[in-house]
Order: structure tokens, then C-alpha cells, then sequence
């Protein structure tokens, strides 16, 4: 919140933003080797105000294209990721970008014996989002929290929305971290890492426009929003989110959390039926999950959107 907004802009209005990639565009096919200054990681575009955000609000961010550069870098290394152990040095590849498709660039220096080229379908997403969290101090875009910030969901892209809670007058909206392609886990620290170009727009969610939320929510929030961490939607689910420093356990614990709390705080779902409902059709999955790493790990639970439960939020009809 210490940091001017650069932009102003009212409800529903379209936001051009331009981010660069979580290198500051430092590597390049020309400068493999470059040495990283890891405090400028993951830069992000903003801070934007949205005009009529209010602490106890819900910002919904809603992405509606999402253009990569044509060039983008992945990297993995004998200090973390799930498989550190079978890499003896860093190594680091470079990507061709299009609209429809990824392909990693050949190097002769480790050709293996593929019978093709590595490409694959392009699914760019965000992996920075955020607001301001609640406080004055200023952080880093990692870890992930209850802002957002380093959410690494690779189904924040384009045609879904991110709603996250407001602590700050204007939300003061910050994107960055752009990936062409990201599995879930992102288990080496890295997607397609790229910039590029952004259009989204954003609504405010009032605490007066929900439905009076149901009493036995299991919640640590008392915000009628019965959420405390970022919830994403598309089409067929929305999403919850845990984080926590270094354990699954407790990530995967506080996205099931914040799942159940929405089904029984909005929806009227007794605790039994939120549990089983989740077992035996919700996804539990991880974010960010590039272990050994001191980092923050990032779970998610996905709920299909059925008539029981057709968003996160039961919002009275107008």
C-alpha cells in the first residue's frame, strides 16, 4: 500500500497491462549465462486502483486475453525442483511462441534421442496476481498469501476470474509472471517464462451483495465471504487455494479448508455433506510444489460447478 498506483480506472473497464517476464528480460538467446539478481524476481506490473474498492470488498479480476511474447525460457537446477537430484548444473531453454503452440529450441550440446521435436499446445496464465495484503509493509511478490501474489495456477488464464479480498482502499491490482505453458507444480521453479501483453477488467463484489452467509462455516475468516486466500473461476469449476512455507500437508489442508467453508457458508451445506461432496467429486491438486525448496507450496482444491454450488459466491438476485 506504500507504492503510488500508476493507473486509476472505474469498474468494468477494459486494462491494457504490458508485464515482463519473472527475469526482467535479463535472459536471452543472446545472454544464456547471464547471473540473476534475485531480488528483482518476478516483477509486476502496477499498482492499479479500482475506483470504489474497499477493505471488506472482493475484487473479481477477469482475464480476457493474454498474448505472449514470441521467445520465452525455462530453467532447472541441482539446487531444487522435485527432480534436482538427476541434473548435475543448471541448465537453461529457450522456447518459440505462437498463438497455438510451444516448442522448446534444439541444442546441440544435448540432442537425446527423441523421435521429434518437444512442442505442445500454448495455455499462457498468470502467475503473479494480486492485491495489497492487509498491513503497510512492503513484501515481495513471493511468497503467495491471502493477497495472492506467486499463486502459480496455471488455470489463471485466459476466460477465468480471480477473486480475491480487498484490504486496501482501491484493491491495488499488481499482474506479472507470465508463462506460455505451466504444469501443475511447476516442479522444476519454472514455466515458459515470457512477457507479454494482458486485457482484463474487474468488478467489486460487495459484502452486501451476498446472501446472509450460513453460521457453521468453518472458517478462521469473519467476513461474510467465508474465504480468507484468493478463490478462481471458469466456466465448469471454481477454485480454492492454501499456501504454506515448505508443507504440502498444510496447503492441501487450508485449500480443502476454504472449499468446504464456501459449500457450507454460501451454499448451506452441512460439514458431512461439504466433506463428502469434496471427496468424491472435488480435485485436490498442487500450484507450486518445487520441492526441496524453502519457498511457499501451493495447493488447490477445484469444485465442479453443479446447481447445488454454481459459484463461489451465493450472490442475491437483482
Amino acid at each position: 500500500s506504500l507504492i503510488p498506483p500508476v493507473l486509476r480506472v472505474k469498474p468494468g473497464e477494459r486494462i491494457h497491462v504490458e508485464t515482463n517476464d519473472c527475469f526482467h528480460g535479463v535472459i536471452t538467446p543472446q545472454n544464456p549465462d547471464v547471473k540473476l539478481d534475485y531480488s528483482r524476481i518476478n516483477p509486476v506490473t502496477g499498482p492499479i486502483f479500482i475506483e470504489g474498492a474497499l477493505p471488506g470488498d472482493i475484487l473479481s479480476i477477469s482475464i480476457h486475453d493474454i498474448r505472449p511474447n514470441d521467445c520465452g525460457v525455462a530453467m532447472c537446477s541441482p539446487h531444487s525442483g522435485q527432480l534436482c537430484h538427476i541434473v548435475e548444473q543448471t541448465f537453461t531453454r529457450f522456447f518459440d511462441v505462437n498463438e497455438t503452440t510451444v516448442t522448446m529450441r534444439e541444442e546441440s550440446c544435448s540432442p537425446g534421442t527423441r523421435i521429434s521435436p518437444i512442442s505442445f499446445p500454448a495455455c499462457p496464465m498468470l502467475g503473479v496476481i494480486g492485491l495489497s495484503p492487509e498491513g503497510h509493509d512492503e513484501i515481495p511478490t513471493m511468497p503467495a498469501g491471502k493477497h495472492g501474489g506467486n499463486l502459480d495456477n496455471k488455470l489463471n488464464g485466459i476466460g477465468c476470474t480471480i477473486h480475491i479480498p480487498v484490504h486496501h482502499p482501491g484493491g491495488l491490482l499488481s499482474i506479472g509472471d507470465m508463462h506460455a505453458s505451466q504444469g501443475d507444480g511447476e516442479i522444476n521453479g519454472t514455466g515458459v517464462e515470457v512477457g507479454g501483453d494482458v486485457l482484463l477488467s474487474c468488478k467489486i463484489i460487495k459484502p452486501n451483495d451476498l446472501v446472509t452467509p450460513h453460521t457453521d462455516a468453518i472458517t478462521a475468516s469473519s467476513t461474510t465471504l467465508c474465504c480468507e486466500y484468493p478463490v478462481t473461476e471458469t466456466k465448469t469449476h471454481w477454485i480454492t487455494h492454501g499456501v504454506a512455507v515448505e508443507s504440502i500437508p498444510q496447503a492441501t489442508k487450508v485449500a480443502c479448508e476454504e472449499a468446504a467453508a464456501l459449500l457450507m457458508g454460501q451454499w448451506g451445506f452441512s460439514a458431512d455433506e461439504a466433506y463428502i461432496f469434496l471427496g468424491v467429486k472435488g480435485d485436490l491438486g498442487l500450484c507450486q510444489s518445487c520441492h526441496p525448496d524453502k519457498g511457499t507450496q501451493i495447493a488447490k482444491m477445484a469444485v465442479r460447478k453443479i446447481e447445488a454450488c454454481p459459484a463461489p459466491f451465493c450472490l442475491k438476485k437483482t
